[in-house]
């Protein structure tokens, strides 16, 4: 098991996990820096993938292997989320 109490398997294991109440005010505000570092990383990929699967998504319509009308190849392209997403 990791510190940060994720498992291999990718889950979480809150059981695991620091128990912060028994960190200092010094502590707590270090590790709320690096757990917001973490997050931005986090968001940073997370916005790289969809970037991504749009191009990929918008590349297979070009090709005709999957479908969209023109209106959901638009939604896909401006990272609109739900209906339209090519299977």
């Amino acid at each position: 098991m990791a510190r940060d109490g994720f498992t291999p398997a990718g889950g979480f294991d809150w059981e695991a996990t620091e128990d912060i109440t028994e960190l200092s005010g010094e502590d707590l505000r270090l590790l709320l820096a690096r757990v917001s570092r973490e997050e931005r990383a986090v968001a940073y990929r997370h916005e790289l993938l969809r970037g991504r699967l749009d191009l990929i998504r918008a590349e297979l319509v070009d090709r005709g292997v999957a479908e969209l009308s023109p209106e959901q190849l638009a939604r896909v392209l401006m990272g609109e989320s739900g209906e339209g997403r090519a299977s």
